[in-house]
């Protein structure tokens, strides 16, 4: 697991997370009850649907098959001003896919 430093948030905050190939204890401990109010983005955008592939979507060079493993999270005071989030599966650029997150 890397390193991760869960600190009070004082004002409002977005957290990217590039994950790695099991990013469940870094998801884990981002939204553990108490872990400072932090929220999924994609959870509160679309409740309803699970994470889209995000690493080895093109290329199973690192792992045998696609993995959700980036993230955004936001601070509770964010919430409500999460728009969407979108994962542009269609480019080639990186073994990671783009992860954009749109607030209101």
């Amino acid at each position: 697991m890397h390193d991760v430093k869960l600190v009070t948030w004082n004002t409002q905050a977005c957290l990217g997370l590039d994950g790695r190939a099991d990013p469940s204890e870094e998801y884990a401990a981002l939204t553990a009850p108490g872990a400072d109010g932090l929220h999924d983005a994609w959870t509160l955008a679309q409740p309803d649907r699970p994470h889209v592939a995000t690493f080895s979507v093109h290329e199973q060079r690192y792992l045998p098959a696609p993995l959700a493993c980036d993230f955004y999270f936001v601070t509770a005071d964010l919430r409500h001003r999460v728009r969407q989030v979108q994962v542009d599966s269609t480019t080639r650029a990186s073994d990671h896919q783009p992860l954009l997150l749109e607030l209101r």
